[in-house]
């Protein structure tokens, strides 16, 4: 009896053998003289594992591509040129202005939280000057916009107890006329005349600020007194 090998496992069989009996493969075929190599099985197995990885990965990549329109890169003529118009500079917003009645107001508001000297040494500063040592009056100089307006800030005398502010005057520039305080405060209770001064006296204003007086001076200053209360 005749030895050759299988041609899948390469184990020896008998050449009448009708199968391999390690494989089951049959026996190899007359004048096939080379019984194939155990490797030959292997890397059919391999070959055919790669070939199914392949397939897999194929399949996922179509799985994962994008249905919808492919977009294209700008051609040049999408592209700005040096001649596009450029970005209109934004201007920075303009600080509101007002009037002299608001300059006014505004300040008689800020005046009225001074209700001590001390109180004022702390927000306004140093005064300009300052009159008297019973009753201190602290003049101060403010500037709200194209405004000026001197401001005297009258505190009431020690004897009766921790100095308030019992009044105090503005002095506007420019001067309003009398037609613009007519305006501002309305028609006052009555109207005095002391010397070349004349002073409209007020108990209630239209603005509703504490006017007490209002003095028009021979040189067109005006002066506005206004009640020290909150």
């Amino acid at each position: 009896m005749a030895l050759t090998r299988c041609r899948e496992c390469g184990k020896k069989i008998s050449t009448e053998a009708a199968a391999c009996p390690h494989c089951g493969a049959p026996p190899p075929l007359k004048g096939d003289s080379q019984p194939k190599s155990p490797r030959t099985g292997r890397w059919r197995v391999l070959l055919t594992v790669f070939g199914i990885l392949v397939l897999l990965w194929f399949i996922g990549l179509i799985a994962r591509a994008p249905h919808g329109p492919v977009s294209h890169p700008p051609t040049k003529d999408a592209l700005p040129t040096a001649t596009s118009t450029p970005p209109r500079e934004q201007k920075p917003p303009e600080q509101h202005r007002i009037d002299l009645k608001t300059a006014v107001a505004l300040t008689v508001v800020a005046a009225r939280r001074l209700q001590t000297p001390q109180l004022a040494l702390a927000v306004w500063g140093d005064p300009n000057t300052i009159d008297g040592m019973a009753s201190p009056t602290l003049h101060y100089r403010r500037v709200l916009q194209e405004h000026e307006l001197l401001v005297a800030l009258i505190y009431g005398p020690l004897a009766r107890g921790p100095r308030r502010l019992d009044g105090m005057i503005v002095v506007p520039h420019p001067s309003p006329s009398k037609g613009s305080i007519r305006e501002w405060f309305g028609a006052p209770a009555r109207v005095t005349n002391e010397g070349s001064a004349t002073s409209w006296v007020y108990q209630e204003d239209r603005a509703r600020i504490g006017v007490d007086k209002v003095w028009f001076l021979s040189d067109g200053v005006v002066w506005i007194t206004f009640s020290g209360s909150q």
